[in-house]
């Protein structure tokens, strides 16, 4: 998988929660980056569909559109060209 952060990845960048919502539902959960990599292991790439496995929208194969849109905001804020953790590596 391309453009995938693992667990040790938000480790490194110094998060300590995470925070995942479904664009299509109202589901939504905080998870510690810790109980992520207990639970799943640092190395792990699709921790996001892991966690979301049970949302009833992602076995609705037949509506595209209203499938389970699970995603992690905290990413954007911490690795995108403006977040914190790539601000940090470009100041090195």
């Amino acid at each position: 998988m391309a453009n995938c952060y693992t667990p040790a990845d938000l480790e490194q960048a110094g998060v300590d929660w995470v925070e995942i919502k479904c664009r299509k539902s109202p589901r939504a959960g905080r998870y510690r980056v810790q109980t992520l990599i207990e639970r799943y292991g640092r190395a792990c790439e699709d921790w996001i569909e892991q966690i979301s496995a049970d949302c009833p929208k992602r076995a609705e194969t037949r509506d595209w559109y209203n499938r389970c849109g699970a995603n992690c905001p905290t990413l954007v804020d911490v690795f995108s060209p403006r977040g914190r953790f790539y601000q940090q590596r470009q100041s090195r």
